[in-house]
């Protein structure tokens, strides 16, 4: 691999935000922004944006143990309203990041530009107009984008160079479907949904799109079993799909998606079939799975409330807590985030963005739940997925 570029370290503030809706930091400085690594996250937050320019924003920078450090602080003034951030490599002034124009309220197109996380300035890159959501970076560094055509039928990866200079891209197949990036970056499922058929899917090379293999969830379906089904739920492995099994004692479940789960099997897919990782005897089910380095992160509903979530540690033959989370993490979305070495690090959203320590199993807030005028977003240093970040 080519050695990463080197920066020179800006020069900080040696105050900090403390307005309202500010959160609690010590100011950078050139020593700790040289010694930024993978496992470390920034995050955009501008609490009140979404009322009107100018507004006032802050960009942060947090280490593996939860200490966050105030970047820059700055007023915006328009017309840009960042959204996301979703690139970003250490010790550089810029990130990757959407936005889109302060408006009324009322939803406006979103565009893609470089954000400077000292200045605050925001530049649209004319390279990147046809570009719809990030997903991540390739093995060599490249950005890769989903842009959908105007018919809405048709879709596309982008493969952009990393210093922006140039872009090619590859076609994806089929309306009904759903794109993620693989935890290593280096294949891109492809997911087909059918109302009258079992889902199946494509794993593609991320750089050229080359079909590497193709599967189907029924393929997986235990035979006998008729209550229930299979889908693809994450990630069993850096470049292993997991299929999650879903079984039910009788077809209450077509009516009620709460009715209580008999059996969950997880299963991490191949071109040659698939190995049962886990088979669970929880009532809930799990809707999201994550490579550990150890096992496998389930994100579960174990609890009464069917609006609360936990996270939970997956390992042979069973289910353990990692540790039991109260109602205040909502681990619905259908991914993690992975980190520092071998997946060191979960991001996780409720309301605002968690963070944890999968080798301490320390939890500490990245940001507060965040209201209706707030705009932020997250990013995980050294994930190839983009898709973890979270914005409000």
């Amino acid at each position: 691999p080519s050695p990463s570029p080197t920066f020179d370290a800006p020069a900080f503030s040696t105050s900090v935000a403390t307005g309202p809706g500010f959160l609690q930091a010590s100011p950078m400085t050139a020593q700790l922004w040289n010694s930024v690594h993978d496992g470390w996250i920034l995050s955009y937050w501008a609490p009140g944006a979404r009322i009107s320019a100018p507004y006032e924003a802050a960009v942060y920078l947090q280490d593996p143990d939860g200490a966050r450090y105030e970047v820059s602080h700055f007023t915006e003034q328009g017309p840009w309203l960042i959204r996301s951030v979703g690139f970003w490599e250490p010790g550089s002034d810029h990130v990757i990041a959407e936005a889109t124009v302060v408006g009324d309220g009322l939803p406006q197109p979103s565009t893609w530009g470089t954000l400077n996380v000292i200045s605050g300035d925001f530049e649209p890159v004319p390279l990147l107009a046809d570009a719809n959501f990030s997903l991540g970076t390739a093995p060599d560094g490249s950005y890769l984008f989903e842009a959908i055509a105007e018919d809405h039928e048709h879709a596309s990866v982008m493969v952009v160079a990393p210093d922006l200079s140039s872009a090619r891209t590859w076609p994806l197949d089929g309306q009904f479907r759903g794109t993620q990036l693989s935890p290593d970056g280096t294949v891109i499922i492809d997911v087909h949904y059918s109302q009258s058929g079992p889902e199946t899917f494509e794993v593609r090379s991320s750089v050229d799109g080359t079909v590497l293999w193709e599967g189907s969830t029924e393929s997986y379906r235990e035979q006998g079993q008729q209550f229930g089904g299979c889908a693809w739920q994450g990630w069993a492995g850096n470049a292993a799909p997991a299929i999650v099994c879903t079984w039910y004692a009788d077809d209450a479940y077509v009516n009620d998606p709460w009715a209580p789960v008999l059996r969950t099997d997880i299963y991490r897919a191949g071109p040659d079939g698939g190995d049962l990782l886990a088979t669970l005897n929880s009532e809930y089910p799990i809707v999201g799975v994550e490579p550990a380095p150890d096992g496998i992160i389930g994100a579960t509903n174990p609890f009464e409330d069917p609006n609360a979530y936990g996270v939970f540690y997956v390992d042979r033959p069973g289910m353990v807590a990692w540790p039991n989370e109260d109602s205040g993490f909502d681990t619905s979305l259908t991914f993690m985030a992975q980190g520092v070495e071998v997946s060191g690090w979960n991001v996780y959203s409720a309301a605002g963005a968690k963070a944890r320590n999968l080798a301490t199993g320390s939890v500490f807030e990245v940001l507060p739940p965040g209201d209706g005028d707030t705009t932020g977003g997250v990013l995980l240093v050294g994930s190839p997925r983009a898709d973890q970040q979270f914005n409000w």
